[in-house]
């Protein structure tokens, strides 16, 4: 088949289409049920009663949905609380690293954890007081506790 006649053939069935969906429109608008007849009894539904939307509007204010004289919700609402650090977090900025001894497995010397009055000679793996030393580097330690972890440099 000739693709003009194509073209010519679907340009046919679409106008057909069109012309057969306009036609059931205005049959089924001349046939509906709201006629010019059952227009008052619409326009009786809609009005409304000037005494009636005073109350609903009053009802409305009295809930006052939006504050609109700006005073506070009951209950007053508070602020959230901030919880305070656990003493694993106190003891963490109290440590300091004062010197790596060693070469690879390298032993760390940390200052400031609980129980040692002097520092704690640690090495990768070890646990103190909650704290769990991760890596030891040349001039860092990695330490973590729970959710955190803290890197300790060597001052030079």
């Amino acid at each position: 088949m000739n693709s003009w006649i194509l073209d010519r053939l679907l340009w046919a069935v679409s106008v057909g289409a069109i012309a057969v969906t306009v036609g059931q429109i205005v049959v089924r608008q001349e046939s509906s049920p709201v006629s010019q007849r059952s227009l008052p009894a619409i326009r009786a539904v809609l009005t409304y009663n000037p005494r009636e939307l005073l109350e609903a509007a009053d009802s409305v204010a009295s809930i006052d949905p939006f504050r609109l004289d700006r005073h506070p919700s009951h209950p007053t609402l508070s602020p959230p609380t901030i919880a305070t650090p656990s003493t694993n977090a106190s003891q963490q900025f109290r440590m300091a690293l004062t010197g790596i001894s060693g070469g690879p497995p390298w032993h760390a010397i940390i200052s400031g954890i609980a129980g040692h009055e002097v520092g704690a000679v640690i090495k990768a793996g070890d646990t103190l007081g909650g704290i769990k030393v991760r890596t030891i580097r040349r001039d860092t330690v990695i330490l973590q506790t729970g959710d955190s972890t803290l890197t300790l440099t060597l001052k030079r």
